[in-house]
């Protein structure tokens, strides 16, 4: 199957429902809080994969992911909303650094697949959220999961303090 950004862009954004629920609390595991849960197109055969890591001491450096589960087996992760972690370098052979030190945001892209790059590899700052509560309620905004409050009701509900 060839991923176009068309594709890509139409996988992230279709509405999806909640097929294996996330575990209620996060697993504590290598000092990273972690959880996952498995959903599904509603309008297709198409699943997904999502999955959720948080720094057990650094709350801002997290990770919220959308993977598809491709037809001929595999998986490919097509957008993560990441807190800041410093700087990492997409590209050895380039030597830049893409900016890591804020909250942002890796799509995939066709481009990067068809040249072996991590399909989601790059990133751009958002000012989209500013905590892991805030990316959660904004990444399942983004992909589509219609029954995300089911499991996560707090998303609905933002505190203030």
């Amino acid at each position: 199957m060839e991923l176009t950004d068309a594709e890509i862009a139409r996988l992230v954004g279709c509405s999806k429902t909640i097929t294996d629920a996330p575990r209620r609390e996060m697993l504590e595991e290598n000092g990273h809080r972690r959880n996952d849960f498995k959903c599904t197109a509603t309008d297709g055969d198409e699943r997904f994969r999502v999955f959720m890591r948080q720094n057990s001491t650094y709350a801002d450096s997290f990770s919220v992911g959308l993977a598809y589960f491709l037809p001929e087996g595999g998986e490919i992760i097509l957008v993560r909303c990441n807190g800041p972690h410093g700087e990492v370098v997409d590209d050895p052979m380039e030597g830049s650094a893409s900016p890591h030190f804020g909250f942002h945001i890796h799509h995939a892209t066709e481009d990067n697949i068809s040249n072996a790059r991590l399909p989601e590899a790059g990133g751009t700052i958002t000012t989209e959220y500013g905590t892991f509560e805030d990316a959660m309620a904004y990444f399942v905004q983004l992909c589509g999961i219609t029954d995300a409050d089911k499991c996560f009701p707090h998303l609905g509900n933002p505190t203030l303090f």
